[in-house]
């Protein structure tokens, strides 16, 4: 039952790294939406403009999650935790 805290102290990072990850990639989809609704526009029309300055603005930005410059927080990041983690427990096993 003393595990249960530690387990709940891992959700919260768990979570926030694949939110990271699903908004990431949302940003990704609504870049090329942009592209995709573009031709449907003659290029002089307002809406191509706005759309068009809206996939760059988006594109050149590059939204992404990190923590404090040090890593990029994404999906793959839970994995290195996880494998980090798994890592020590085997080596704390070993030498006890």
């Amino acid at each position: 039952m003393n595990q249960l805290p530690i387990l709940l102290l891992n959700v919260g990072p768990c979570a926030l790294a694949l939110t990271c990850g699903m908004v990431t990639a949302e940003a990704d989809k609504l870049r090329s939406t942009c592209y995709e609704l573009q031709d449907k526009f003659d290029y002089r029309s307002h809406e191509y403009q706005v759309l068009d300055s809206f996939g760059i603005y988006i594109a050149s930005t590059g939204i992404r999650f990190t923590a404090a410059d040090f890593f990029e927080i994404k999906r793959s990041t839970i994995l290195s935790v996880i494998a980090t983690s798994a890592t020590y427990f085997i080596a704390l096993v070993q030498f006890s």
